[in-house]
C-alpha cells in the first residue's frame, strides 16, 4: 500500500499541535428535566435562534468544538450550539485517537462502516473488508484494509470537516488511498464517532 506516504503524513500530523485537543467526544444530556428538553442553538448564546432539541436521556451526543461553555453538536443534517452544563462525557472519551465509527464522502459518493464488520460502499456496491488499526500518533491514526479487490490505507486526522453537501459537523477527517472496488484511488471525506 502507500506505507512511505501514510508513515509521513504521520509524522507530519503528529508535530502539528492540535486545534481540536479532546475533541470530537460523545457526551449525554444531564441534569435536564424528564419533561423539558436541552436546546441546541444557532450560536454559542442562550439568545441564539433554536435550531433543534435534544431529548433528557439523549446519549452519544458528539461534540466536535468547544467555545466557552458551548459545545458544538453534530446533528444528523444540521449542527448546532448546546450548553455544556447539561453535556456529561461519556466514560472513556479523550483517551487516545477518537475511533470513528463512520467515514463517507461526496462526488464520488462513499461510505466506510468501521464498526465490527467493517464495510466499504460506493452506489450499488457493498464490499466486505478485514482491517486493522496500523498506527496512531496523537491526533491521527492510520488504518489498513483489505478485502475482495480492495487494498487500501485510511489516514484519519483529529479536525472540524465539511462533506460539503449537509450543515452536519464533523470532528475527524479521512483520507482512502489504495485500490476500492468501484471508487478513486484517492478519497475524502469525513468521519462520526456515532454510528
Amino acid at each position: 500500500m502507500m506505507r512511505a506516504a501514510a508513515a509521513l503524513f504521520m509524522l507530519l500530523v503528529a508535530s502539528a499541535a492540535s486545534a481540536q485537543g479532546d475533541l470530537p467526544a460523545l457526551y449525554d444530556v444531564s441534569g435536564v428535566a424528564s419533561d423539558d428538553v436541552l436546546n441546541v442553538r444557532a450560536g454559542p448564546e442562550a439568545s441564539a435562534p433554536l435550531v433543534a432539541t435534544l431529548a433528557p436521556d439523549e446519549t452519544g451526543v458528539e461534540i466536535v468544538r468547544r467555545s466557552g461553555g458551548w459545545g458544538l453538536v453534530s446533528l444528523p443534517e444540521t449542527r448546532g450550539w448546546a450548553s455544556l452544563d447539561y453535556l456529561a462525557r461519556q466514560p472513556g472519551q479523550g483517551e487516545g485517537f477518537p475511533m470513528p465509527q463512520r467515514c463517507s464522502g461526496t462526488e464520488p459518493f462513499w461510505s466506510l462502516a468501521l464498526g465490527e464488520r467493517p464495510v466499504f460502499a460506493v452506489p450499488e456496491r457493498e464490499t466486505p473488508l478485514h482491517g486493522h488499526v496500523e498506527a496512531t500518533a496523537g491526533d491521527a491514526a492510520l488504518l489498513e484494509f483489505g478485502g475482495p479487490g480492495a487494498g487500501f490505507d485510511v489516514l484519519l486526522e483529529r479536525q472540524e470537516c465539511s462533506d460539503g453537501m449537509s450543515d452536519r459537523a464533523y470532528g475527524i477527517r479521512a483520507a482512502l488511498i489504495g485500490t476500492m472496488p468501484g471508487a478513486d484511488a484517492y478519497l475524502r471525506g469525513c468521519c462520526t464517532l456515532r454510528p
